[in-house]
């Protein structure tokens, strides 16, 4: 078992992808999704984050991950400040893929659906 254990230890070493980088990425979509869609945000209560300071997380956090994958500091923060600006495009953009999966799926019974049950 101690070969096996140094070799695991040898491979994370040597990966070039962090091995928090799955968990950095899901908390950043969960993140992201929480932002543009009420369907995924958490409910609102006494200490409720305001917009203002979920963009702002969201912005750290897609500044670690990058970071974290080897960005330098700059570059990561250029990057962040982008992906922010963008984000009423893509809102936008996931919008209409929904409501067009919504129009040509007899099974589904409202946007709503789409954007909570359907994978992707």
């Amino acid at each position: 078992m101690d070969d096996f254990g140094q070799q695991v230890e040898r491979a994370r070493a040597e990966h070039g992808v962090p091995v928090q980088a799955r968990r950095l990425a899901e908390e950043f979509t969960d993140a992201t999704l929480a932002l543009l869609f009420p369907h995924f945000a958490e409910p609102a209560g006494d200490g409720a984050s305001s917009v203002d300071e979920e963009l702002s997380r969201l912005c750290g956090e897609l500044y670690e991950f990058l970071v974290a994958l080897g960005s330098d500091a700059a570059d990561a923060d250029r990057a962040s400040s982008a992906f922010l600006a963008e984000l009423p495009e893509l809102q936008l953009a996931l919008q209409d893929d929904a409501q067009a999966t919504w129009e040509a799926d007899p099974a589904a019974n409202s946007v709503d659906e789409v954007l909570l049950a359907y994978p992707g």
